[in-house]
């Protein structure tokens, strides 16, 4: 239930996105796609699994992949705040398609959960509107765990 009022808040500061919540996971998009999963092995194309993945558009997408898991959280060590802009943000290369990911967690000790929030963006998406639709989702999930 967080992840999805975190996804409609994101929702609504992103135009004409799409949101999807599964379980403890919600997938907020726009002018994504999905794109063959090739991964580079010595050289060598091979199929990935699974088969297809969804990317954002290179030039303009946006993908929030939203997480709340429990505490500890055991993955590896990430930033409290988002890369939003092309200059600091990691480039993701599938194939022939591209586009910049930025993760972060935020821990919430008193709710004893971690929430994980994955944003994969187009070159030329405004910086603003991913700091604002990143900001947002912070406030609802920060309220929510604090009922």
């Amino acid at each position: 239930m967080v992840v999805a009022r975190a996804a409609a808040a994101v929702r609504q500061v992103i135009p004409k996105s799409q949101a999807e919540v599964q379980g403890n996971t919600a997938l907020v998009k726009v002018r994504a796609k999905s794109v063959p999963n090739i991964e580079m092995h010595g050289g060598n194309a091979v199929q990935g699994h699974p088969a297809n993945i969804d990317l954002p558009d290179g030039y303009d997408g946006v993908m929030f992949v939203i997480r709340l898991e429990p505490a500890p959280y055991s993955g590896p060590t990430l930033p409290k705040d988002p890369q939003l802009n092309t200059r600091t943000a990691k480039r993701e290369r599938h194939g022939l398609f591209e586009c910049f990911r930025t993760t972060t967690r935020r821990d919430f000790s008193d709710a004893r959960s971690v929430l994980i929030v994955d944003v994969l963006f187009g070159q030329y998406v405004d910086a603003q509107v991913l700091q604002r639709a990143y900001a947002e989702a912070i406030r609802v999930v920060t309220a929510e765990l604090k009922k």
